[in-house]
């Protein structure tokens, strides 16, 4: 049905694909897993159209293919679920859906037979949101159920999914694998990409490994366990997974007075008496069903929500005030947010510039906390200038640090770095 052969992408001296081949046939569902940066989302944007190989060939039923653009792969019967939002939030979700490919007749739009239509898939999805509503208006997991049904509405022979339920819980999740298995039960061919692994053992026939831009395992799925992807996935890193011989373990968390705490915490009708303990060494998880108030618990810690008199934070065992996050960041406090790409990032800046922005920002406040890394930046804002050398410098420094390429998944990484970078 679908193959793509000998397909090679550089960015520069970037090498990001180097000789992939895979193929999908009908009725057949093949996972493509990978670390991030290994290349997964740069071959489903080459076989959606979005950019273009610098060679090897794509085929579609025996047919070599060039689709210059993602309206081209979905004439042509590919549709894909991208792993970004690309959605117009001032439209509704009737508008989105259709954009571009609305049903007319005579040139006129027939609205009526489109909101069938989309009342119908939003129903299999369970989106409890009426057409017409602004998608704007819609949290990021009802965003991304709605990518979900831009995707699914029309004909088409081949589905791509680009990391689906990266924003989904377990009920949204489960619907939409019985989507695809009704899907993959009419003969649609469908390549997906996930970084969970029990999704590969749920719905593949077969999964793909990617490593730094080449296959590195191709198995069927009873022919291999979640041991040997994630081995294949990491290479010689796979050492440092627990039970590898490479691995350093801590015998026991560090005792004493706890680096951070919560007591009593409340924030209007949304949180109520939470309490946390954190020490040092520790990993602490939070876990709930969407709407629990995990992410409102995160705002309130870093200062983006309001908290309710009587809560305490402590850090060390002494009690700070939180209320805004220039604060919580000079305590060390960071937040990677939920919605990286509207909250966690300037779009519109390049890489090195979000990664050294929060050194060149009120420097004068910076002065006055104690910071060697910080200081390679802040003295040349002095006179309102940010020396070109010294910024490269710094960014070179970090993406080194953190391993950062020019991959979309790795914006965590992005962010993670804005942050540490203002202690």
């Amino acid at each position: 049905m679908l193959k793509a052969e000998g397909i090679r992408k550089s960015y520069g001296s970037l090498k990001v694909l180097k000789g992939v081949t895979l193929r999908v046939e009908k009725g057949e569902v093949v996972v493509i897993v990978g670390a991030s940066g290994a290349g997964k989302s740069t071959l489903i944007n080459m076989l959606s159209g979005r950019i273009l190989s610098d060679s090897g060939q794509v085929e579609l039923d025996q047919q070599v293919i060039n689709f210059n653009n993602p309206l081209a792969a979905k004439r042509a019967g590919v549709s894909i679920i991208a792993q970004e939002l690309e959605l117009v939030p001032t439209l509704s979700i009737l508008e989105n859906i259709f954009l571009g490919a609305e049903p007319t007749k005579f040139g006129i739009i027939r609205w009526g037979e489109a909101r069938e239509k989309v009342a119908a898939v939003l129903n299999e999805l369970g989106i409890d949101a009426e057409p017409s509503r602004l998608t704007r208006t819609l949290s990021i997991a009802d965003q991304q159920l709605v990518e979900i049904a831009k995707a699914i509405i029309g004909d088409f022979r081949v589905l791509i999914m680009d990391e689906p339920t990266s924003a989904l819980n377990l009920e949204e999740t489960s619907r939409l694998f019985k989507i695809i298995s009704r899907f993959k039960a009419v003969g649609v061919a469908i390549l997906y990409v996930s970084h969970r692994l029990w999704e590969v053992f749920d719905i593949a026939d077969r999964v793909t490994v990617l490593r730094d831009g080449e296959v590195v395992q191709r198995s069927l799925i009873r022919d291999t366990n979640t041991a040997c992807v994630i081995q294949s996935m990491l290479g010689p890193k796979s050492s440092l997974i627990s039970g590898g011989p490479g691995r350093s373990k801590r015998s026991s968390v560090q005792s004493g007075v706890p680096v951070f705490e919560i007591r009593g915490l409340n924030s209007g009708g949304v949180l109520s008496n939470v309490s946390i303990s954190v020490d040092a060494g520790e990993v602490v998880g939070l876990a709930g069903v969407l709407g629990s108030g995990r992410t409102e618990l995160c705002e309130a810690i870093y200062g983006l929500r309001k908290v309710d008199p009587g809560t305490k934070i402590l850090i060390r065992g002494r009690a700070v005030e939180l209320d805004q996050p220039k604060k919580s960041s000079r305590h060390g406090i960071f937040f990677l947010t939920e919605d990286r790409k509207q909250e966690g990032i300037f779009p519109q800046l390049d890489l090195r510039e979000n990664v050294v922005l929060p050194n060149v920002l009120d420097g004068s406040d910076r002065a006055k906390t104690n910071s060697v890394a910080r200081s390679n930046l802040v003295k040349v804002t002095g006179f309102g200038v940010v020396s070109a050398q010294d910024e490269l410098s710094r960014f070179e420094e970090m993406r080194r640090s953190l391993n950062i390429k020019c991959s979309g998944s790795q914006r965590g990484k992005i962010l993670l770095n804005i942050n540490t970078n203002q202690t």
